[in-house]
């Protein structure tokens, strides 16, 4: 049996085991002159104990000569879930108030409030809220609100509801002082990964929904994402039907590059090369460099675009990344140097769990009766691990997700009600999050 090696700090009495592990120390940011790497930007991290539990991000930056400096301060209830991220900066000797986040949660730790405040530097004004409802284990209902004049406007409404194959999303947004329903989305899933996704808006005249865009993933036998295709709903011709706008391919191989991305435009059923992404792992798994190049029609070649080369060190932590470009100002063909982020590691006792509240992804249902949906805001730029743990430490799912992906799904329904781990693992560091099960 796998143990979880950090202590579940959950009103629970659960054994467990000490680990070193490798939390952030401090994150450089350069920039290249032409000559020299300059220091652009530092962040320096604090953490509350021998775990991972962030508690300080302090933050410098660098512009024109001068030299600003903010702070996050980050304090966490008893299920380190996270209440208040505020940020102040340093003026002359002194830490003045600039914004902070509030979030409030209920008996099972799931969101209910999260409010935006800036400050004077004295005082603290409302500037923007959002509110959770959880009317059922299957509905999420999110509330945005603006403060204007005194008073709580509300400008959005968004529900998910999860569905037998997956979850619709349906957005209402404020027109002439009225919550009108403007986008829905449907996200079906097989075999826990996303197949299709429908994009539908409000047509006021009808009124009702109207198809907009569509998207589809294929993946091939062994489950590794092969293709994705957009759509829109093209309504010039009669009957209307769905037209592919673009597709993105996915070549793998097992030596390098071992992932080959290519973008392509289509049109009247044929498509076109427009872009590609070629990405290097070395034999550790790691990532090595991602290479973007755009296709010169005219001389039907391929040409750099950008290129992300990865240094590590020997426990596998990222410690440096470099961005070139081509440098379109001189109109050369030649990369050159950006960017630089260096990333220094140390080491820490894990003795508690750092359960993420990463806006970066969204996981709902939570609680949940049957399945996990979890979505990234964007399409993941490195693949990543997913491990599902029950209360003793015992694996109950796996899954890894490969660069390019942006949701999947993992049903639990067979499993016993009560409280599991999930753990996301990617090159830089692993984030865990309490899933509740019904």
């Amino acid at each position: 049996m796998k143990k979880i090696t950090l202590l579940l700090t959950l009103c629970l009495s659960v054994s467990a085991m000490s680990q070193t592990v490798y939390r952030l120390q401090k994150i450089e940011y350069y920039d290249w002159d032409n000559t020299a790497w300059v220091l652009d930007e530092t962040e320096t991290y604090t953490y509350e104990n021998e775990g991972t539990k962030e508690t300080l991000l302090l933050n410098e930056s660098i512009t024109n000569g001068q030299t600003q400096i903010y702070r996050h301060l980050k304090t966490y209830n008893s299920n380190n879930s996270i209440t208040e991220d505020k940020v102040q900066t340093k003026v002359g000797s002194d830490w003045v108030n600039s914004n902070r986040n509030l979030t409030t949660y209920d008996e099972e730790d799931r969101i209910i409030l999260s409010l935006y405040q800036v400050s004077d530097g004295t005082n603290w004004f409302d500037e923007e809220k959002t509110e959770y409802e959880y009317p059922d284990n299957e509905t999420i209902i999110k509330n945005e609100y603006e403060y204007k004049t005194n008073a709580w406007v509300r400008i959005n409404e968004e529900t998910i509801t999860a569905t037998a194959s997956g979850y619709i999303q349906i957005t209402k947004t404020l027109v002439d002082d009225v919550l009108t329903n403007s986008e829905k989305f449907e996200s079906i899933f097989e075999n826990d990964k996303i197949s299709e996704q429908i994009i539908w808006i409000w047509d006021e005249s009808i009124p009702d929904w109207v198809f907009d865009g569509k998207y589809n993933a294929i993946y091939n036998i062994d489950g590794n994402l092969e293709s994705e295709e957009i759509y829109y709903w093209n309504i010039d011709i009669t009957p209307e039907e769905w037209a592919m706008n673009s597709k993105v391919t996915y070549t793998r191989s097992q030596t390098n590059p071992k992932l080959i991305k290519l973008f392509q435009d289509c049109e009247s059923g044929t498509c076109t090369d427009v872009q590609r992404t070629l990405t290097n792992y070395d034999s550790n798994g790691d990532l090595q460099s991602s290479k973007s190049e755009t296709w010169d029609p005219e001389n039907g070649i391929w040409r750099d675009w950008n290129l992300y080369t990865y240094q590590y060190d020997a426990n596998h932590n990222n410690t440096e990344t470099i961005l070139q470009r081509v440098d379109l100002f001189f109109q050369t063909e030649d990369l050159v140097n950006t960017s630089k982020t260096i990333k220094y590691w140390e080491e820490a006792t894990a003795l508690s769990v750092s359960f993420s509240n990463n806006k970066q992804l969204s996981i709902y249902p939570n609680p949940t009766t049957k399945t996990i949906n979890i979505t990234f805001k964007t399409p993941i730029s490195s693949n990543q691990k997913l491990t599902l743990y029950n209360i003793q430490g015992q694996i109950i799912k796996q899954r890894n997700l490969n660069a390019g992906e942006q949701s999947v799904s993992l049903p639990i329904q067979q499993q016993n009600s009560g409280i599991y781990i999930l753990n996301i693992q990617t090159n830089d560091n692993t984030k865990t999050y309490k899933i509740i099960k019904h």
